[in-house]
């Protein structure tokens, strides 16, 4: 945004030396990967697939028709001139942004040929050279001043003036060649250094102006028009994602709609107001709101209305205990004295000011000396403040409501989404001479015919829109075998209950028998407990009542903590327990439905299997012994203390059918993405798989959840070559070949079906459609595939990409395959929206969270204090089990 007319910058200065030095690195710097690197990615192994329906959908990509020289014959430049922006002292990237604009508005910055894109860090990319930095031999240094947040420049002769005084130092760091990037794009040269920058640079360009003006998180942008309040000081707004793509022949612009939560802004005891209705400010808060209001603002930024003159911006560290009227300070008086007075008082003397509400805390900021206490009615929270932390249950309900929109309002959205960001008036789009589609780019795609699932006695069932039955016709393939179950009620025992339990333990036992598992206790005994006891002490008196138990169905109201240590306590103990939750609302209308869901999970829990494939319809697990194998990492939630550990979960099939997993959990370093103990996990699987299969599986096909495009060539690098190393390490003969794809979910393709056949009842694309062509990686082996049925909402397709194929899939083979796994999911009878095993991958690692937070990692029910990085030691009884699904 330009600055006001008061604002002045200071002319530039050129530097006394050539280059200054910059200090401490501020990334993303410039690619260090070697020249003419060419990607170690596996390259796509043909065309695309041609198995399945064929049929085209639309995707929220918009194709970049021109960016200035790029296939321009009669000009023979070809750059983009990056540079080095090192800011002293540091500042956050809206000031910096701030302070770039003010420099660009200088006389001399102004006479430049071309508009500057900057990062907000440490990045600027023009599409000619900057002529005074190059008078300067490379490098220039550039003192400006920021207004103090008044209007005002800051004047020398006032204390403050320093902290609105900045050094800017910028260096020519290189030519990026643009056609090296098309060369690739074309498929006639590799990926080089100068193409990842490229894409960056052109990033930066498409994102300057829309960061500069409006709220941005990540590389969304965000406007508070149509906001809704998520309830406690919480709202949540609309944003815009936009990246750029390369894509075969051209790079694409991405576009999607987003949503994140924001701080609602504006006078802080309306703030209080929306986060309890029935707030009262004329008296004082309860210690607990006291908290729960630090903990929504500690860290926002803030204005006082008390000096209209100096609207400065101030950084909450606390909320006081005590109300303004008893919050007191020393004082100096005119004579040099020193006394105490309340904050209420003092601004009643200083500013003529009487508080409406001297029962209300103060809001504290960091003074020179001491806390410096603001009282709430005269502070203003600062609007388009992210809110980092985790939302509870019912904000999380209310944004995922908000935003679950149909797919044809999600693509009315983000044609609406393109006019905002206003292309065709963007000075920086000009001076690259970018030029974007404003319609979405036709993709040709095609739908997977579904694969049969087989029951007992070889009866069969054709999915529909991803979805089959399970009734009473159908049995399960194999059923599992229950002598000793028992029930733990969390709730007040009483008539109604009673009897409502009762009615759901006999509904859910004829099921079971019904659905072929072999129950041989029709009554198993049901105790009464309150969620206040000792769960430990509850747990050991079933098992103490029924001998051998099994099984232990606990009902509880809500899953509140109780939930989390149930299951802490009975996996990791040496004496581990099978556990099957319900909640008691669901049992107030429970049927034959809801009962046989249940039994899926028992039956997977106790080693049966409820339904598999038809024979024909895994080839490539047909030919010999594959080990499918799913892995992820889970890392502290938003809001949780950053140094709590990350949990690595690996879990693989050990049987021909891709159905019985067994899984491993690690502790390792905060905020790893890397799985450290790979090797030994993989190594102690593959034990495990032969002793049940009397043999080592001879292909090893991995599901690699969670994992970025900038980590690749370190996955690569590292959990790649440690599953080699497993195998060596059990034999050095061993060595089957390895296939390993990095499961994305977390990416902006939309794709949104043109004709009716092509459409669920949800209006989303079917289930089976892939797409593999226009928009994918030019010359890498990945692939787009909506598996799942559409519920709510606008379904999100599952991005594939092989790193690794050393079982030389084609396309079709792959695509396929991965569809048909999909539908091996124990827990429904519905299509995954991913492959089985990476969802159970993602639901270990979930649960080895629980044995962390409660403080079972012993083995033994009991705290061994620190947390000890490395395996998590599960139950021996439970190890080779699916207790987690």
């Amino acid at each position: 945004m330009p600055p006001s007319a008061g604002a002045h910058a200071i002319p530039l200065v050129p530097p006394t030396h050539a280059r200054p030095p910059l200090g401490e690195p501020h990334p993303p710097r410039a690619p260090t990967t070697a020249p003419n690197q060419v990607t170690e990615n596996t390259l796509r192994p043909d065309r695309g697939g041609s198995a399945g329906r064929a049929t085209s959908v639309l995707a929220n990509f918009f194709a970049i028709q021109r960016v200035k020289n790029i296939k321009q014959q009669h000009t023979t430049a070809s750059k983009i001139f990056h540079y080095d922006v090192s800011i002293t002292p540091e500042i956050p990237p809206v000031r910096a942004r701030q302070l770039w604009s003010f420099l660009e508005s200088s006389p001399d910055f102004a006479r430049e040929r071309t508009k500057v894109a900057f990062d907000g860090r440490a990045n600027a990319f023009a599409a000619s050279e900057l002529q005074l930095v190059q008078a300067a031999g490379g490098a220039i240094g550039v003192q400006i001043e920021l207004p103090d947040g008044s209007g005002r420049s800051a004047s020398s002769d006032r204390p403050d003036a320093k902290k609105n005084m900045f050094t800017i130092k910028i260096v020519k760091v290189s030519e990026i060649d643009i056609q090296e990037l098309q060369r690739f794009l074309d498929k006639t040269g590799p990926f080089t250094p100068s193409c990842e920058t490229a894409i960056h640079a052109l990033n930066v360009v498409l994102t300057h102006k829309p960061f500069s003006s409006m709220a941005n998180v990540g590389r969304s942008v965000y406007v508070p028009e149509n906001a809704t309040n998520l309830g406690g000081g919480i709202e949540k707004w609309e944003g815009i994602f936009q990246s750029i793509r390369p894509g075969p022949q051209r790079c694409y612009l991405n576009v999607d709609i987003t949503a994140t939560a924001f701080i609602k802004s504006g006078n802080a005891v309306e703030v209080l107001r929306s986060m309890d209705q029935r707030f009262d400010p004329s008296r004082s808060m309860h210690r607990g709101d006291v908290a729960r209001l630090e903990q929504l603002l500690k860290g926002c930024m803030f204005t006082v209305s008390n000096r209209s003159d100096r609207p400065r911006r101030h950084k909450v560290i606390g909320i006081s205990a005590t109300a303004a009227d008893r919050t007191y300070f020393d004082m100096t008086t005119n004579d040099g004295a020193t006394r105490k007075v309340s904050v209420s008082e003092y601004f009643e003397q200083t500013y003529g000011k009487r508080l409406r509400y001297p029962a209300l805390p103060c809001i504290g900021s960091k003074g020179k000396q001491a806390v410096c206490y603001f009282p709430i009615e005269v502070c203003s929270i600062v609007p388009g403040q992210h809110y980092k932390k985790k939302l509870n249950e019912d904000q999380l309900a209310t944004m995922i409501k908000s935003t679950a929109v149909r797919p044809d309002v999600r693509a009315s959205k983000i044609k609406s989404a393109l006019r905002t960001l206003d292309f065709d008036n963007n000075p920086y789009l000009d001076s690259f001479g970018m030029r974007i589609s404003n319609t979405m780019t036709q993709v040709r795609a095609r739908v997977l015919s579904s694969p049969a699932i087989e029951f007992d006695n070889h009866a069969q069932e054709k999915p529909q829109q991803g979805a089959w039955q399970i009734h009473r016709a159908r049995k399960f393939k194999r059923g599992a075998r229950l002598d000793s179950w028992s029930v733990l009620v969390y709730d007040r025992e009483n008539r109604d209950l009673v009897q409502m339990v009762t009615t759901f333990v006999r509904m859910l036992f004829g099921v079971m028998c019904d659905a072929g598992m072999n129950v041989t206790m029709s009554s198993p005994h049901i105790q009464y407990a309150q969620l206040g006891g000792r769960m430990e002490q509850e747990v050991d008196e079933a098992r103490q009542r029924s001998r051998g138990l099994q099984l232990l169905v606990v009902l509880f109201p809500r899953k509140g903590t109780i939930y989390p240590q149930l299951k802490a306590y009975c996996e990791t103990r040496n004496s581990g327990l099978v556990t099957q939750c319900a909640l008691l609302s669901k049992l107030r209308r429970v049927n034959d439905q809801y009962c046989r869901l249940l039994s899926c999970k028992i039956n997977t829990k106790l080693g049966g299997v409820v339904s598999t494939l038809a024979p024909n319809e895994m080839p490539f697990m047909d030919r010999g012994s594959t080990l499918v194998v799913g892995a992820d990492v889970t890392h502290p939630s938003p809001g949780e203390d950053s140094s709590k550990p990350s949990v690595a979960a690996v879990v693989a099939s050990v049987d021909n059918e891709a159905y019985k997993y067994i899984g491993r959990v690690l502790v390792q370093d905060p905020r790893l993405e890397v799985i450290e103990g790979m090797q030994s996990v993989m190594a102690e699987i593959i034990t495990s798989y032969k002793k049940v299969t009397g043999h080592h599986p001879k292909r090893i096909l991995v599901y690699r959840d969670g994992v970025s495009e900038g980590q690749f060539a370190e996955i690569l690098r590292t959990e790649v070559t440690a599953i080699a190393r497993a195998c060596t390490q059990l034999d050095a003969r061993y060595r089957p070949p390895i296939t390993f794809i990095v499961v994305k979910k977390r990416h902006h393709a939309r794709f949104f079906p043109q004709d009716n056949r092509d459409r669920d009842r949800s209006g989303n694309c079917l289930s089976g459609t892939v797409i593999d062509t226009d928009i994918i990686h030019p010359t890498e082996f990945n692939f787009y595939l909506q598996s799942h049925a559409g519920l709510q909402g606008t379904s999100k397709s599952t991005l594939y990409h092989v790193l690794m194929d050393e079982n030389k899939f084609s396309s079709d083979t792959l695509q396929q395959l991965t569809y048909n796994l999909c539908h091996v999911y124990s827990r429904c009878p519905k299509a995954t929206a991913m492959v089985p095993a990476v969802k159970y991958a993602d639901m270990l690692a979930y649960r080895a969270r629980y044995y962390l937070d409660y403080g079972v990692m012993d083995g033994k029910g009991g705290s061994s204090g620190a947390v000890q990085y490395g395996p998590i030691k599960i139950s021996d009884d439970l190890m080779n089990k699916m207790f987690f699904v």
